[in-house]
């Protein structure tokens, strides 16, 4: 199996450069294709897109708090007092869970931000900063004790300790598209909470509009029975008037004959 190990693995390690030591015969033993400038770009494009997308999330969320705050004053200004308490309890249950929500946004974008800067400035990932230490310009050449130390591959080869994983790239490659689908699960997860919380609030506010309306028809079914009692009343009263007048106006029929003699004549 002599003719399948790679050149480096009987090269003297006295060698200047590392650059041969990434080369092989049977495969594509060095870096990937995809270099570690791509990737943070990619990474840096995908926080950025996670951004772009938590700030649209808090935004929605905060317009849907505010609307939630104006539909309440209104059903406040136009509720009986008896309602008022009921329909502040529903709000703040529904004010409670969007402000939650939006320290949960909040949290995830602080996060966002520090790993966007993290990136700008260099911090890249442990993978990444690995491939950038294998690069041929900043490798040093392999020990004796290193490649008598380093493990044999599944395959047989022996490898120095400071020859580039083939496997690096690949997880890094792997990385980026788990942080993908992770970002498109938490999109769909906080787009289902959203429209869990969005039920919510129509039910409550729904529940507080049946209430009010019930309000409203017993207010207007005592305001009817009021107006049916006084006009029984000022009926009733007129029936008394009417039954007394013709007493009262005897009455004064007498009163009036009596303190009105015959005309005086004059001499």
């Amino acid at each position: 199996a002599e003719h399948t190990r790679s050149p480096s693995a009987t090269l003297p390690s006295n060698v200047p450069s590392c650059r041969s030591l990434s080369s092989s015969e049977d495969g594509p033993s060095g870096p990937s294709s995809l270099s570690d400038g791509g990737l943070a770009h990619n990474l840096q494009d995908s926080v950025r897109h996670r951004i772009l997308y938590l700030s649209e999330q808090l935004r929605v969320e905060k317009a849907s708090r505010d609307g939630n705050t104006v539909s309440y004053l209104k059903l406040v200004s136009k509720a009986d007092r008896h309602q008022v308490p009921h329909i502040r309890q529903a709000f703040e249950k529904v004010n409670q869970r969007a402000s939650a929500t939006i320290a949960q946004i909040e949290h995830r974008l602080r996060q966002c931000h520090q790993q966007l800067q993290e990136l700008e400035e260099g911090c890249r990932p442990k993978g990444l900063l690995l491939m950038a230490e294998s690069d041929p310009a900043n490798c040093e050449p392999p020990s004796e004790k290193a490649l008598l130390s380093e493990p044999p591959m599944p395959s047989g080869e022996d490898r120095p300790v400071n020859l580039p994983d083939a496997s690096t790239p690949f997880t890094e490659e792997s990385r980026f598209q788990s942080s993908q689908q992770g970002m498109r699960l938490e999109t769909e997860d906080v787009a289902r909470q959203q429209n869990l919380i969005l039920q919510k609030v129509k039910e409550e506010l729904e529940e507080a509009k049946r209430f009010h309306i019930s309000l409203q028809a017993s207010y207007h079914s005592l305001k009817e029975r009021s107006l049916t009692d006084l006009q029984l009343l000022l009926e009733s009263l007129q029936e008394e008037k009417c039954r007394d007048w013709p007493e009262w106006v005897s009455s004064r029929c007498r009163l009036y004959s009596k303190n009105s003699g015959p005309p005086a004549h004059g001499p």
